[in-house]
């Protein structure tokens, strides 16, 4: 399964905040597509956590599952790959090193902290990191967009 973690479309919401739960019916209906792609609220915290909430159900399954992110590009998956080897060798047993190794991740994967508003991200790429996924960037450099 492929997960496009950005600002697309999907699953994402602007209403009111909701809790993990109504979020696994749609982990068990989305599931059985082999691409999904999850949208975001940017700055809405409870957001950011509804769809970590999500990627963990549908990474649950422990099918072979790669997560893209927009917020890095794929011309960085050069640094990104081995920093994602590194963080899962050296492990995070708890939520400080799990914190730690999103925000190395990112940093590998050449998201813009400020640009992206970070640590708001950092939930969805602790849950594809904790829930065994490949990560890669998705975004396209200026150059290329142009």
């Amino acid at each position: 399964m492929a997960l496009g973690v950005s600002a697309v479309a999907g699953c994402g919401h602007a209403g009111p905040a909701r809790g993990p739960e109504p979020l696994r019916p749609t982990a068990v209906r989305i599931a059985a597509y082999d691409y999904v792609l999850l949208g975001e609220v940017h700055d809405n915290v409870q957001h950011h956590a509804d769809r970590a909430e999500l990627l963990r159900a549908l990474l649950a399954d422990g099918r072979p599952t790669v997560v893209l992110f927009e917020m890095m590009g794929r011309t960085h998956d050069a640094t990104l790959v081995p920093a994602v080897e590194r963080v899962r060798r050296t492990g995070f047993a708890t939520p400080m090193l799990l914190a730690a190794a999103a925000d190395e991740v990112a940093a590998a994967g050449g998201l813009d902290r400020r640009g992206w508003g970070w640590p708001l991200h950092r939930p969805v790429v602790e849950a594809a990191l904790a829930g065994g996924a490949a990560v890669r960037g998705a975004n396209l450099e200026a150059s290329e967009a142009r």
